[in-house]
């Protein structure tokens, strides 16, 4: 009997142990709030600081942005150098897209957003984003 309830023991060990290599996503895809209200063309408003977990595509989705007809320039930092791809991407209000950028390729392990407005009109500008990115979204740069 003592060997049975030893085997069954062992058995749930096991069975449990190998639940961890389950996971599903490891990434850093959490959206988080942006928001700036902006004064014109020339500015780079930032986030803050997130950890970046995989080469995955960053996401944003632009929510508010009324003035701004012309769309508004994203683009993802590190250390104080732009990491996108083709500089920026533009989104328009109510897009979600995964922007390009090589962060983790170049050994960097966090990136902060940058929201430059195209055009001179005072805008709140409002979102969300994730340094990392699941799902099928396009790409917008």
């Amino acid at each position: 009997m003592k060997i049975k309830k030893m085997a069954i023991v062992l058995s749930a060990i096991m069975a449990l142990s190998t639940l961890g290599g389950l996971s599903t996503s490891a990434n850093n895809s959490t959206d988080t709030v942006y928001s700036f209200t902006t004064i014109s063309t020339g500015w780079i408003y930032f986030t803050e600081t997130r950890a970046k977990e995989d080469a995955s595509g960053s996401y944003a989705y632009y929510v508010q942005g009324a003035t701004q007809p012309n769309g508004t320039y994203f683009s993802i930092w590190s250390g104080g150098t732009n990491y996108t791809r083709n500089e920026t991407a533009t989104l328009y209000v109510g897009q979600k897209r995964r922007i390009a950028q090589f962060v983790y390729e170049n050994g960097k392990r966090n990136c902060y957003l940058g929201v430059s407005p195209r055009d001179y009109n005072s805008s709140k500008i409002a979102g969300l984003w994730s340094p990392d990115s699941v799902g099928s979204d396009p790409y917008a740069n």
